[in-house]
C-alpha cells in the first residue's frame, strides 16, 4: 500500500515514520490460525477495494530459492528473506454490501521493490495455502 500511495518520507523511504505515522487497517504477523478482526466504519458512501496481504518468511521453493541472486526477478532477500512473495486478496465493497469473500488476485514483488500485484500464480506453491478463506461481514 505504501507504493500505491507514492508518498516518500524525509528518510527517502515509502514507509511512514514516527514523526509522520499513518495507520493502515491492521498490521501484524500472519496469524497461524483462525482470526477475527472487527473494524468500525462510520459509513460506506462509495465503493472501495479491500485488500489483504499475507506471507511467511523463509518460505522458499524451487522458483524462489534461498540462493537467488540479488537483482534477479526471483530474489526475495537472501537467507532470511521471504522466499515466495506475499499473496494478495481483494474484494470490492459497495454501500449495500453485507457479506463478501476476498479472492486471491495475485502476489507482490518477491523483494518488495515495487507496489505491483502480479496475477501469475504458477510459481507459488505453499504460499497459496496460507489462507483458506477471508469473509467480510458488514452490519
Amino acid at each position: 500500500w505504501c507504493h500505491q500511495r507514492g508518498v516518500v518520507y524525509e528518510d527517502g523511504l515509502l514507509l511512514p515514520t514516527k514523526k509522520q505515522p499513518l495507520a493502515d487497517g491492521i498490521t501484524g504477523a500472519t496469524p497461524q490460525g483462525s482470526k477475527t478482526i472487527q473494524v468500525a466504519l462510520k459509513s460506506i458512501d462509495m465503493p472501495f477495494v479491500l485488500k489483504a496481504e499475507f506471507n511467511h518468511s523463509i518460505d522458499f521453493n524451487s522458483n524462489f530459492p534461498v540462493d537467488a541472486v540479488e537483482g534477479a526477478e526471483n530474489y526475495s532477500g537472501g537467507e532470511m528473506g521471504s522466499g515466495q512473495p506475499a499473496v494478495v486478496y481483494a474484494a470490492t465493497i459497495y454501500p449495500d454490501t453485507r457479506e463478501a469473500s476476498l479472492q486471491l488476485i495475485g502476489h507482490s514483488s518477491p523483494d518488495g521493490t515495487d507496489g505491483n500485484i502480479y496475477e501469475n500464480l504458477d510459481k507459488l506453491t505453499t504460499a497459496g495455502d496460507i489462507v483458506q478463506n477471508i469473509k467480510i461481514t458488514i452490519w
